[in-house]
């Protein structure tokens, strides 16, 4: 499967948005099936005429027997999902960064109980909007469409008290000195946070600590010292967690990831 990842052109998006993809019920697959790796990202994807079915780490696409449009929000991706095509679809998959999502959809709710939402319609436009922008061959079209679109419904929602939580958490502060430090108890941070993300602070700051490994490695950074740098304990902590969120120990990761593409994906 060959997928061009469009990162935004507008500056203003490119602060909430890290990119988007289309896939067409015209393109060939290469491979039809890929393992993708937890994210702190909020994934909103779309399939026209396609049943989509998330299961236990499992996503299976495959051809809708009736026209239908299936509409869902990942937001709490902390385990390898296996992601499996039955043939292509037509798709869109936008990536937005932690927080973004509430400065287009700001009445989403984000339960600590589950890791989507599906029928995902935060506008009465939406999916009608999407589904017209799926039937247009041109990908680079698309995309301009989309941009125009997400700058329609781009607001500024108060978000201070959660962007700095989330700061401080990414900087590997402890929970009680975030609390300490902002004059609110421990309880309510947890309340705030799993409200704007859907995952505890824990998670979120293991799955960021994940994310800035394979980041660094596109530097040519030294393995060796990603341990260290990143906040783990020591190389074995960093093996068990990396294995934790991967299924496989750093050096088979590595191995076998392209880290310099936009999407951590490994195709089987």
């Amino acid at each position: 499967m060959s997928i061009t990842f469009y990162k935004p052109k507008s500056e203003l998006l490119s602060q909430y948005i890290e990119g988007f993809y289309f896939i067409s019920e015209l393109d060939t697959l290469k491979s039809n099936q890929y393992w993708t790796f937890p994210s702190n990202f909020c994934l909103a994807t779309i399939c026209q005429d396609t049943e989509l079915i998330p299961e236990k780490n499992n996503i299976t696409i495959k051809r809708s027997t009736i026209k239908r449009i299936d509409s869902f929000l990942f937001y709490n991706i902390s385990k390898p999902i296996n992601v499996t095509y039955e043939e292509p679809r037509n798709e869109l998959t936008i990536y937005f960064k932690p927080l973004a999502i509430f400065h287009f959809f700001p009445k989403v709710f984000l339960s600590s109980t589950a890791d989507h939402l599906e029928n995902f319609k935060p506008y009465p436009d939406y999916q009608t909007k999407i589904q017209a922008l799926l039937k247009i061959n041109n990908k680079d079209e698309q995309a301009n469409i989309l941009e125009n679109y997400l700058i329609s419904k781009l607001c500024s929602p108060k978000l201070e008290t959660i962007r700095n939580i989330l700061q401080k958490v990414e900087e590997g502060w402890k929970l009680n000195d975030i609390a300490e430090s902002m004059g609110i108890s421990r309880q309510y941070l947890h309340r705030v946070f799993f409200k704007y993300t859907g995952k505890s602070p824990s998670l979120y700051k293991r799955i960021h600590r994940f994310r800035q490994v394979t980041s660094s490695l596109k530097t040519n950074e030294k393995f060796i010292s990603l341990s260290h740098e990143n906040l783990f304990f020591d190389q074995p902590h960093f093996n068990r967690e990396f294995k934790a969120l991967t299924g496989v120990v750093p050096t088979v990761f590595f191995k076998n990831i392209n880290v310099s593409k936009d999407m951590l994906w490994l195709f089987i």
